[in-house]
This record gives C-alpha cells, structure tokens and sequence, in this order.
C-alpha cells in the first residue's frame, strides 16, 4: 500500500509541476492554492494593440497607451518592439515621441488578493524606461512598469469589458 501511495504522490507532484511550469505567457497557476487563470482572450493581433487614450485630451495633444498581453505590440517605441508603451499623439497622428512602459519579457503574475484568489490576478510589465521628475520620488531613476488588475466576473456570462480593470504605475 506504501508503493501505491509513493506513486501516486509522485504522479501528482509531476502533474503539479508540468501544469504550473506552463509555457503559455497567457496562463498562470497560483502556487499557493492551484487556481488556474487563463487570459488568452485578452491577447490582440500585434498590429491592433489595445490603445487607451488619457483622459486630458484637448483636441491638439493627447497621451495614448498602446498594450498587448503575452506578447509585443508593432507600434514601435524607440525602434523597439514592446508590450507596453505611452505614445504622443499631436492631431492625432501618432508621433516618435513615446515612453516604454513595460516588456513582455519582465512580466510577473501575482493574486489581487492573497487571501481571496477568486477577485483576480494582477499582471505586471516592468523592465521599461527609467522614472525621471514623477510624482513619487521614491520612483525616480526606476524603470517603469504597468499593472494590470484583471479582475473576475461574479459568473462566466458577465461581459469583460465592464469588469477590466487598469492602473498604470508611472
């Protein structure tokens, strides 16, 4: 009974390992408590990134945020591919001057809360442009970074876009 018990515990530590060591940038396992997220329906066709545009735009100039998730947009910031990036709009034509606020290489998964894994998972980009004259100095000389609170619908058939979340963490 022993051997049986030994077999099964090391077939589930493998099953454990193989699902939480998952490949796909768009799913994440909590280690903690096993609750499985699946994102992938919020990955856009790199050409058509997600693009938010900051709420203080007067017509002549805005600021727009252009984001994918598990992969880099094609709108270049810095002759760079990135999953995050805030743009200058003039007239609204794009311009060459943007800011990079996160790469897809530096994302980090984490629970919205710890003690309740069903509110949701917070993604993070870092790795992006280094912080000058903001308005937390303890931020200054840091690369930027972009989290995203993705937060869970009460039921399955409740509309995405009225329960998304974005905090941008300059």
């Amino acid at each position: 009974m022993k051997s049986n018990l030994l077999i099964l515990t090391v077939f589930i530590s493998i099953v454990v390992i193989i699902q939480s060591g998952s490949n796909n940038p768009l799913e994440w396992t909590d280690p903690n408590t096993g609750t499985y997220y699946n994102f992938s329906s919020l990955k856009k066709d790199p050409s058509a990134p997600w693009k938010v545009k900051d709420g203080a735009d007067n017509g002549l100039f805005s600021m727009v945020y252009y984001f994918n998730f598990g992969q880099s947009h094609n709108m270049k910031c810095k002759g760079q591919q990135v999953g995050v990036s805030e743009v200058l709009e003039v007239l609204k034509q794009s311009t060459d001057t943007c800011e990079v606020l996160g790469r897809t290489e530096y994302k980090e998964v984490s629970l919205i809360d710890n003690t309740d894994p069903k509110k949701g998972i917070a993604v993070t980009y870092g790795g992006g442009d280094r912080c000058t004259n903001g308005d937390n100095p303890a931020e200054n000389g840091k690369p930027r970074k972009t989290k995203f609170l993705l937060v869970c619908a009460s039921n399955q058939e409740e509309n995405v876009s009225s329960r998304f979340s974005i905090s941008f963490l300059l």
